[in-house]
Parts: structure tokens; C-alpha cells; sequence
């Protein structure tokens, strides 16, 4: 009997297994170029226009530009979103595939997407998808094998996983897979604990607070220059209301950030305490039970497959616990079983907000775009040309019951805690036409975002809502600046925008000012009292003539908010 090499077979299981996957027929697609009215043209620097007549027209096309530039890029996000990434980039992948599949985007999206979003939404996203399938059809050389036939699915898959790795959802994974418990269970009577943000400035004036009676703003968010949350520029139009230039992430169908003839607006990242976790009771009888109200409650379980590229070519699958309790899906580790609950959590219609308002036309329409509350996070400083200005601290800021530290894990055994719903829209912290003529948002907290007499009052607000009321920086600078410029004409807010200086107030200057005050011995090296003799001459500014800088730059290090 002829033996048959055990990596041979493997080989050729593989090669077949893989191969028929690929469900896409590329005849199947490229009628699709005749089903949609659309034209595309890029300017000297290559920007796309894409016109339409209808928005799916201009979706489609949108679609395909994108290809044009990114399509390794957005096949790599379809694989992220679907949660089958390690299939197709081995087992270190496997962790993000785990998360899509743990937190059960799919299972929602299966269950709602054609309830929850509206029939024109529907459409948009699939004209979208029919756009990446008709370049996939025409480029057979460049598909990554079964990903194809990309859906409208695969695209709001995108905005809901985005949403949560913004506002920092992906630590919490780190955290729980950690060896040892990360922190403390909360008992009554604590404080929020501020997290660090990650940095973005956006600002405006109003006609009140300009020289020459504009209104001006900047969106100066701090991207990476290449990658999936780089920015890509694009300006997209039909006859059905669309006209947005603006920056969006490779993949998605609607601008992010930008401007119509009419109005703009900028984001910024802001760091709201929006994930709890709860430590669960486990019956020490029943490792598939957990203590609520007294009573023991049954774990939700079902398997977790994870389909692994292994050697490069062999398919495996990996099969995980998947768990869910009433607070949310649940992980067990060595140190602990956790329950997590997040905002956002069963949210699928954050494109249809986008679209909303990529297509608003004013100020009221796009306040009450903004008004359907789909996003998770983000600050927004908007500004038109009828001299309206807002900032809004936007989250889905849980209801939760006041008396607990919520930045510590919470007791699961009591169904109080388990939070139901969010403060609405027009209670968040905001301000609207400010007096003072100025927005300034650089990821700080929302209750100093303008002239004093304007800012959202904190005494509204209570602990457990976790708004941030940490300062930055950039946001201490900026509202010095405007504050002392005022008016502001044109070039000081080009001034603004390139500001090379820390303030003095901020962490930064008071970490430089502790090192200048800092004794120093009479046997201490003279190379130290030279350094705090430089610091001391140091005005804070970082020009590229400035001598002190590069020392006290290295020094600030981690303050460099």
C-alpha cells in the first residue's frame, strides 16, 4: 500500500477546502457598471468627484474610487468586520475575530438589518457593496479568495465595530485577558477616574468674534498618514441632496468630516467612560450559573468558531466558550468571570446618522440629524455660513445609578446595576451660539470648551455619567489664544491653528516648572544644573530656532497632550 506524505495531503486538503470557498462569480457582476448612473473625475490631485443622480448612483461610485486607491486596504477591513481575518492572515488574528464574533455583531446585524434601518439606507450601502463587487469582477488578479461577494451587511458592520474601538472598547479585552485582575470592585461612594484621550483639535468663530465678519473653522484631527483610520478625501454628489468634501475612512460610504456650500463640521475624539465591567457570582455547583437578585440565573452558551490560516495555506478551526449573561457577553479568565456591558451595544444604524447628515442642508437639519443618537462618542464643533456655531460632547452616556465608583468593576449580582438606557441628545453637554464667538475642542472636557459664562455647567452632571474633566495642552493654549486675540481675523487663526507653544497652566508647563524648582545638591553634576539652567531660559515654545526645546520636549515626554 502506497503511504501518502501527511504534509502533502494537507497540502491538497487545503488548497481545496480554500478553494471552495470562493463564492464569487466575477459574470455574475459586471452588469453592474449599466445599473447605476454615476461619473467619476478626479482633480489635479486626484481627489475623486463622484456625481450621481440618486445617492445609491453616487454610492456605487464612491465604491469604486475607493478600490481604485485602497483595495488591498478595504478587503483587509472586510475580512476585520466579518471576523475572519485569521483565515486569511493566521492566528494572530485570531483575537480580533474572537471580539467580532464575542460581541455578536453578526447576530445583530442578522437580526435587525432589515427592520432597523430604513429602505433608502438599505439601498445606499448596497450600491456601495455593488461598487467594491463590480471592481472585484473587472480586477479578478487582486481578490483576496473568499471574500467576495462583498454586502450592505459587511459595510454597517464597519460602523459599528469603528464606534467602539474609538472610544478604546479594545482595552478592555486587553485588560480582561490579563493575568491578574486589573481593578478593584466598587463599593458605594467613589469617583470617576479620568482616562487619557488621544489627541484631535477642531475650533470655530462666529461673524461676533471675527475681524471680518466670517465664520471660520478648523478640522485638524490627528490621523495616522496611512492605514485604516487614515484619512481619504473625497467629495461625493447627486440630485437627491448629496454635495460633502470631506475626509472618511477607506470603506465607508459617507463622509466623516467636511463641508457643504452651506455648513462643516469637525470631530474629535473624546474618552467618556462608556464599557463596565461586572464581576459575576458563579455557583460553585454549577459552573453555568451566576447570582442575580438572590436568585441563580443560567449563562447563554454557544460554540465560537475561529477558522485559522495555518502554515499559510491550511484551514483550522478553533472553537472558543461564548457567553452571555442579562449585563452582556461574558468572559471567564483565571482571576475572575466578567460580564461586559457597553454603550452602543445592539446599535446598528450609525451610517444612517452619517448619511443624515452628509445630506443636511442647515443648521436645524443637521441638529436634528444629530439627534438620532447613534454614535457611541465623538465631540463635534460645528459652524455655517448663517454664522451658527456648536459644540456637542456627543456619547451614549449610560443611565447608571448614582452611589458606585463605575470606573471600578461593579458587582454583578445586582440587576440595579445593570443600566437600560442613555441620557438623551439635548441633555449631553453642549454649548450653541456661545457669546463669547469661540469653540475650541482638543479631546478635553466639555466644560471648557469656550469663553467662561458659556461652558455646559458641571454641577448639571453627576459622577457616574463619566463626562471627562481633564484639561489638555492644546485645549489650555487654544483658549488662552482666542481669549487674547480677539477678534480673530484671518491669519491669527491660521496662527492658531500652528501654535508651536505649551502653556504654562497646563501639565506640561507646570512639569517643567517643578524640574526648574527642583534643588539640586552642591555635589550634584554640573551637566544637571546646566539642563535646569536651560529649562530655565526655556519660554515654552518649540520653534524650530528655539535652543531649550529639544530638551524640554524629551522631558515632558508622556505630557506631550
Amino acid at each position: 500500500m502506497t503511504k501518502i506524505p501527511v504534509l502533502f495531503l494537507l497540502t491538497v486538503i487545503g488548497m481545496l477546502v480554500m478553494g471552495c470557498n470562493s463564492a464569487f462569480q466575477q459574470s455574475d457582476y459586471l452588469h453592474l457598471g449599466e445599473k447605476y448612473d454615476v461619473v467619476i473625475e478626479r482633480d489635479h490631485l486626484g481627489v475623486p468627484h463622484i456625481m450621481g443622480q440618486q445617492d445609491a448612483d453616487t454610492a456605487f461610485g464612491f465604491a469604486y474610487a475607493q478600490a481604485e486607491d485602497n483595495w488591498s486596504l478595504i478587503m483587509d477591513t472586510v475580512i476585520f468586520y466579518r471576523g475572519t481575518a485569521a483565515r486569511h492572515k493566521g492566528s494572530e488574528a485570531a483575537v480580533t475575530d474572537f471580539l467580532v464574533k464575542w460581541l455578536g455583531i453578526w447576530d445583530t446585524l442578522d437580526d435587525g438589518y432589515a427592520t432597523q434601518l430604513s429602505e433608502h439606507t438599505r439601498h445606499y450601502v448596497e450600491a456601495y457593496a455593488d461598487g467594491l463587487n463590480y471592481y472585484a469582477a473587472l480586477h479578478p488578479k487582486q481578490l483576496m479568495r473568499g471574500v467576495f461577494p462583498v454586502t450592505g451587511k459587511d459595510i454597517v458592520a464597519g460602523y459599528m465595530l469603528r464606534h467602539l474601538l474609538f472610544y478604546g472598547f479594545d482595552s478592555v479585552m486587553r485588560e480582561l485577558t490579563s493575568p491578574e485582575r486589573q481593578r478593584t470592585i466598587s463599593e458605594a461612594g467613589g469617583v470617576v477616574i479620568d482616562a487619557l484621550p488621544v489627541g484631535s483639535n477642531a475650533f470655530a468663530v462666529a461673524p461676533v468674534y471675527s475681524t471680518d465678519g466670517a465664520t471660520r473653522i478648523a478640522i485638524n484631527s490627528h490621523q495616522p498618514t496611512t492605514g485604516p483610520v487614515a484619512w481619504y478625501e473625497a467629495h461625493i454628489q447627486s440630485k437627491e441632496g448629496l454635495n460633502i468634501m470631506g475626509g472618511l475612512f477607506p470603506g465607508s460610504p459617507t463622509i466623516g468630516v467636511g463641508f457643504t456650500d452651506n455648513l462643516a463640521w469637525a470631530a474629535t475624539v473624546n474618552k467618556p467612560d462608556l464599557v463596565d465591567i461586572y464581576v459575576l457570582d458563579i455557583n460553585p455547583d454549577d459552573p453555568m450559573q451566576y447570582r442575580l437578585d438572590g436568585q441563580w440565573q443560567a449563562l447563554e452558551q454557544r460554540d465560537i468558531d475561529i477558522e485559522v490560516q495555518v502554515l499559510g495555506f491550511i484551514p483550522w478551526t478553533v472553537t472558543r466558550e461564548g457567553l452571555r449573561s442579562q449585563h452582556g457577553p461574558v468572559m471567564r479568565t483565571e482571576h475572575g468571570t466578567y460580564a461586559v456591558r457597553y454603550a452602543g451595544h445592539g446599535e446598528m444604524r450609525q451610517v444612517e446618522q452619517w448619511l443624515a447628515m452628509n445630506k443636511a442642508g442647515d443648521f436645524d437639519q443637521w441638529r436634528d440629524a444629530m439627534r438620532q443618537h447613534r454614535f457611541a462618542s465623538f465631540n463635534f464643533v460645528y459652524a455655517d455660513k448663517a454664522g451658527n456655531t456648536m459644540f456637542v460632547h456627543n456619547s451614549l452616556t449610560p443611565l447608571r445609578i448614582p452611589g458606585f465608583d463605575w470606573s471600578k468593576y461593579i458587582p454583578g449580582d445586582d440587576s440595579r446595576l445593570i443600566w437600560q438606557t442613555y441620557m438623551p441628545f439635548d441633555k449631553l453637554p453642549q454649548v450653541t451660539n456661545p457669546t463669547s464667538g469661540y469653540i475650541h475642542s482638543a479631546n478635553q472636557t466639555p466644560f471648557n470648551v469656550t469663553g467662561e459664562m458659556d461652558n455646559p455647567e458641571r454641577e448639571n452632571y453627576r459622577p457616574e455619567h463619566g463626562f471627562p474633566t481633564r484639561m489638555t495642552n492644546r485645549a489650555h493654549r487654544g483658549l488662552a489664544l482666542f481669549e487674547q486675540l480677539g477678534p480673530i481675523s484671518e491669519s491669527e487663526f491660521s496662527l492658531i491653528k500652528h501654535d508651536k507653544v505649551y502653556a504654562a497652566n497646563s501639565r506640561a508647563g507646570k512639569f517643567i516648572q517643578s524640574a526648574i524648582d527642583l534643588h539640586l545638591d552642591t555635589g550634584t553634576p554640573n551637566k544637571y544644573s546646566r539642563a535646569q539652567q536651560l529649562l530655565r531660559e526655556w519660554n515654552l515654545s518649540t520653534s524650530i530656532d528655539n535652543r531649550q526645546a529639544a530638551l524640554g520636549a524629551c522631558l515632558i515626554g508622556a505630557e506631550w497632550l
